[in-house]
């Protein structure tokens, strides 16, 4: 519908260079013929209000803050961003089984400050990852739609690196500065 309507459709975001508006230019990027214009709202809130109210056909989002109002028939699920669909709406499809590739993942981290030394570092590492292997811990991220992925600090940091590469080369690709 949207490839035989080009520039019709819109989507909505929380801003320009939010993570929202990164996900669905990502996926822009791999379709050809996916010309939907972007919508930039001050916030979620008022961008979700108005791809219920139809004044902007779509948007992506993060399951927890719109899984509510999925459930209550407000708006429709079309797919998921991750590889594998999540626990939390297992119906859901990845959207990688039509785009083959496409994901689009968020993570949560813990971060200290630059020069923190390694010995302190490990140590709330190791104290955090002990928190999180308890299964009180696991059932309560997940009822909030996060998957408990516990990792080193090294594999931390390269999960970082290799986020800030790919996006960084998105937003110059398609010119993307954040507001």
């Amino acid at each position: 519908m949207i490839k035989a309507n080009p520039g019709k459709f819109n989507y909505a975001t929380s801003g320009t260079g939010s993570v929202n508006h990164m996900a669905t230019e990502y996926l822009r990027s791999m379709v050809p013929g996916f010309d939907i214009t972007h919508v930039p709202y001050k916030g979620q809130g008022p961008a979700v209000t108005d791809v219920i109210g139809n004044q902007v056909q779509m948007l992506v989002s993060s399951g927890p803050s719109i899984l509510p109002m999925i459930r209550s028939g407000k708006l429709k699920a079309v797919g998921i961003t991750s590889l594998k669909p999540s626990p939390i709406a297992p119906d859901l499809t990845p959207m990688a089984t039509a785009v083959p590739g496409y994901e689009f993942d968020l993570w949560w981290g813990m971060l200290a400050p630059a020069g923190t030394p390694a010995e302190i570092v490990n140590t709330l590492n190791k104290a955090v990852n002990q928190a999180l292997a308890k299964p009180a811990i696991k059932e309560q991220f997940l009822k909030e739609g996060a998957i408990v992925s516990p990792i080193s600090p090294a594999q931390f940091g390269d999960v970082i690196k290799t986020d800030v590469e790919r996006w960084k080369k998105l937003a110059k690709e398609r010119n993307i500065v954040a507001d």
